[in-house]
């Protein structure tokens, strides 16, 4: 769920508290790296995955779809079937608090599309 949370130490993990998402702002703006689960269940009924995106960019994250050896960045690529929720994982990373980790991700992501 979280390929690249092994690489810093101060990881923050949502799975059953998505409103932490719309109320952590000031923990996420100090966090190297977020990951959560997504899906149509209990609090994500009245959340918008792509407010929670906008909002996690306003604080310097970056976040990703994870696959196998593969990350498809939703930050800055919005595409509207992304509203479409069904079980998954997002992860963020701080482009500020780990750059370096930042870096690595973006070059999994470009690799994953091929540019």
């Amino acid at each position: 769920d979280s390929p690249y949370a092994h690489e810093i130490k101060d990881v923050v993990k949502i799975v059953a508290a998505p409103k932490a998402l719309t109320d952590g702002t000031v923990t996420f703006a100090r966090s190297r790296y977020v990951a959560f689960q997504y899906d149509w269940q209990g609090g994500w009924s009245g959340i918008d995955l792509r407010g929670v995106v906008d909002t996690m960019d306003g604080v310097g994250h970056t976040c990703y779809w994870p696959g196998v050896d593969k990350l498809w960045r939703i930050t800055n690529c919005w595409q509207d079937f992304y509203g479409y929720k069904t079980y998954s994982f997002v992860v963020c990373v701080n482009r500020n608090l780990a750059p370096k980790l930042h870096e690595k991700m973006e070059g999994v992501f470009k690799k994953t599309i091929g540019a």
